[in-house]
């Protein structure tokens, strides 16, 4: 058949091998936003309205991590105490508050399914793991802890357990409308991952030891499901395509697909451990995908879902194509955008805003609110109140926006969506504002790549754009401006290190166009987040870098959850890349840098000295303007440095107010 739409295999209807049909071929992955919760054992609104909006924004299945037949137990955890909670399904007023979840996806024709995992009431038993005395799952970051105290579960036990998860299934699909079930068997995260890897399956009864053996648990969940439920309520699998040494191989995974026919109607395939599910600007666009296709050709009658990493469109189309997947699963692409498939269907890709796989919608920083952001979706966090701040605009106003940052063609973008005459004036002859220094940097390109997304949508919108301008405060008065923004941005700080002026230093963003001119041998005084990627990419240049941090490690502002792991091992596969913490810059010279490290002096010789010690604001160049409208703020880096999840989320607001 020939194809009506470019982009045909990702937005037609696709039946699924159980023959209920989807409005499309792309999954919206579980992948809640933690903070929209607070003690409420339901769905609140902001839950409500952000899995809806996935729905909207052209998932054909959203899966919804949160229903539980079992109370989750980490409430008083100083960490894990601070996620979403688990909705007590078996409550009716609750089941009530669910199905208005469920309702909202099903208004825009997807298919809710449920994750709930098979773990919460095997615990209700004891204390069990599938097999006796091995090191329990945790996830580094999230204050979880490994256990080496688990019994393995009685075969009666299991068997009993699977009932009533079949039950529970049944309960989610009758008293809350769910379409099917989301059933986790991967990264050796949970009990039915755990019988079918090698690794952790040592049973020596019917449920463990042969290939068939390790299958046949998760394979009699999802049978008793489908008696239960029957054939149309979709029972959907993760499994990882391979694990490490000693683990399932991907010749396992095929095989379980193949055994999978007619109870999984679908299976995600996924990355080897969790961490690396989240792939990074360090990563491939789509490094697990040879996972997905080779488990699509060993099981035809079963619909593979390919994910990680997955966002752009020609890449997924692509693959839908090729025959290398029947879907595809996303995440951060419908947190990163409203209306995806929309700009899809409209022949606007241009205007699918980029990722930055920063994977700061699970937690920003252990330093930041306990709040759920996008780094380059403003709305995210906020899509329940925005019917509240963003009031239609009572009047066209005159606007001017000094800076062409982030901040500043963000201002400038949501001011002219909401009819306003804006003018945006940038001293350079280029849009982006510091993030220019960092173009061609190529462990920087989703960011490089977002900022010139933003210059773009500034370029092609009704926005005045005046370059190589640094308006006259004086000059811009008689404009008679109503709203005058300063986002002039910050400086980096020198601190106050003797021989800090000398010529051998320069602050890091400014190094990374001078790569080819500096000597071989650098250190770099500031272990934030910055100045490791700096140091990862200077070292990979081939340049010998040390890092001299002040506090006990380094990164600590990176996000915790599953990031700062795969951060951490790129880090430690640089060579020529090492560091100390705890140490305090006494001096620099032109031989290095001196240092008290347990009180003692060490120094560290370096051609030349690169400051990472954080940004102070451009205050005093933003109040020029303070008289040159009737109103006037200030945003970005020059109110408080930061970086660009907070830059833009004040530019929307701020320019929403109008």
């Amino acid at each position: 058949m020939a194809k009506t739409h470019k982009y045909s295999m990702m937005i037609d209807p696709y039946r699924l091998p159980n023959g209920v049909l989807l409005k499309n071929r792309l999954e919206a992955a579980p992948s809640t936003l933690y903070f929209l919760q607070g003690p409420q054992p339901y769905p609140t609104d902001a839950q409500i309205v952000n899995l809806a909006n996935r729905a909207k924004s052209g998932a054909g299945i959203v899966v919804v991590k949160g229903p539980s037949p079992v109370r989750d137990m980490a409430r008083d955890d100083p960490i894990m105490g601070h996620y979403t909670c688990w909705w007590d399904s078996t409550d009716i007023q609750v089941q009530n508050s669910i199905s208005h979840l469920t309702n909202a996806i099903h208004c825009y024709n997807s298919k809710a399914l449920v994750r709930f995992d098979l773990d919460h009431m095997l615990a209700q038993y004891g204390d069990y793991d599938v097999s006796t005395g091995l090191e329990s799952f945790w996830v580094e970051g999230n204050n979880s802890k490994p256990r080496f105290d688990l019994k393995e579960a009685p075969a009666e036990v299991m068997e009993e357990v699977a009932d009533r998860y079949a039950q529970a299934c049944q309960s989610f699909r009758d008293d809350m409308s769910f379409d099917g079930v989301w059933v986790h068997m991967a990264y050796g995260y949970s009990f039915l991952a755990r019988c079918l890897s090698p690794l952790t399956n040592k049973r020596t009864d019917k449920y463990g030891g042969s290939l068939e053996n390790r299958f046949r648990f998760p394979l009699l969940v999802a049978r008793k499901i489908k008696e239960k439920c029957g054939k149309r309520f979709i029972v959907e699998g993760s499994v990882s395509g391979h694990e490490y040494e000693g683990g399932i191989t991907l010749e396992d995974t095929c095989a379980f697909a193949k055994a999978a026919e007619g109870l999984f109607d679908i299976l995600m395939i996924k990355s080897p451990q969790i961490d690396i599910a989240h792939p990074t600007q360090f990563d491939s666009e789509t490094p697990w995908l040879y996972m997905a296709e080779a488990v699509k050709k060993s099981a035809p009658n079963v619909a593979i879902s390919a994910s990680g990493g997955f966002f752009y469109p020609d890449t997924c189309e692509r693959v839908l194509e090729e025959g290398k997947a029947d879907m595809i699963a996303m995440a951060r692409s419908f947190i990163s955008n409203e209306n995806y498939l929309d700009k899809i269907r409209e022949d606007r890709v241009d205007d699918i805003r980029p990722c930055l796989r920063c994977n700061k919608c699970h937690i920003s920083s252990f330093k930041d609110p306990w709040i759920s952001v996008c780094s380059v979706n403003p709305k995210i966090g906020m899509e329940h109140l925005l019917d509240q701040f963003n009031k239609p605009s009572k009047g066209k106003k005159k606007f001017a926006i000094i800076g062409g940052g982030p901040a500043g063609m963000q201002a400038a973008l949501t001011a002219c969506e909401r009819g306003h005459n804006v003018t945006l004036y940038e001293k350079k002859e280029k849009l982006g504002g510091l993030i220019n220094k960092v173009d061609g940097v190529d462990i920087k390109w989703t960011l490089t790549e977002f900022k010139n997304w933003l210059a773009y949508q500034v370029q092609k919108s009704d926005v005045k754009v005046i370059t190589g301008c640094e308006p006259d405060p004086e000059e811009l008065k008689k404009e008679n401006y109503d709203v005058v923004f300063a986002a002039v941005g910050a400086t980096p700080v020198r601190p106050p290190i003797p021989g800090v002026d000398g010529a051998n230093v320069m602050p890091t963003v400014e190094a990374f166009a001078k790569a080819d001119e500096l000597p071989d041998n650098l250190v770099i005084i500031g272990g934030g987040e910055i100045g490791v990627e700096a140091a990862i990419w200077f070292s990979r240049q081939g340049k010998k870098v040390k890092v001299i941090e002040m506090l006990d490690d380094i990164a600590k502002d990176s996000a915790p959850m599953h990031y700062r792991k795969m951060f951490k091992d790129v880090w430690e596969s640089c060579e020529n890349f090492s560091f100390v913490v705890n140490a305090m810059v006494k001096k620099i010279d032109e031989n290095g840098v001196y240092y008290e490290l347990n009180g003692e002096e060490c120094f560290a010789p370096a051609g030349a000295v690169l400051l990472s010690a954080g940004m102070r604001p451009l205050e005093d160049a933003a109040l020029k303007y303070q008289d040159c409208g009737t109103h006037f703020y200030m945003l970005g880096d020059c109110s408080s440095p930061a970086n660009v999840q907070k830059a833009l989320r004040s530019a929307f607001m701020l320019a929403s107010k109008f």
